[in-house]
């Protein structure tokens, strides 16, 4: 009988490896790529010293958070909105003071 070239640390059967190996290189890896580019994208303009006030989404993605929980700090008045010209923006001094109040 021939020996089993299986390495005993693997649990899956030697049938799922290699499409598993091949789902992983073809479809999840690019993905994964897709998003980082996205993400990154997106905390890029957020990363930028220059810039001082940041759109709902912008500050959701500052804190980690939705937009939608975003808003809901605002209208109990926990985090404080700039109105200009209709439109809300949030000061990113006032989501670092966010930041520094939950640290303690």
């Amino acid at each position: 009988m021939r020996a089993s070239s299986r390495n005993p640390k693997d649990p899956s059967p030697p049938l799922l490896r290699d499409p598993i190996a091949q789902l992983v290189g073809e479809v999840l890896e690019p993905l994964a790529s897709q998003i980082a580019d996205r993400v990154s994208e997106k905390l890029s303009c957020v990363g930028s010293s220059n810039i001082r006030l940041l759109t709902v989404d912008q500050a959701g993605t500052y804190l980690g958070r939705t937009a939608h929980a975003i808003r809901h700090l605002l209208a109990k008045k926990a985090l404080p909105a700039v109105r200009i010209d209709g439109r809300i923006f949030i000061d990113i001094r006032d989501l670092d003071q966010v930041i520094d109040r939950a640290k303690r």
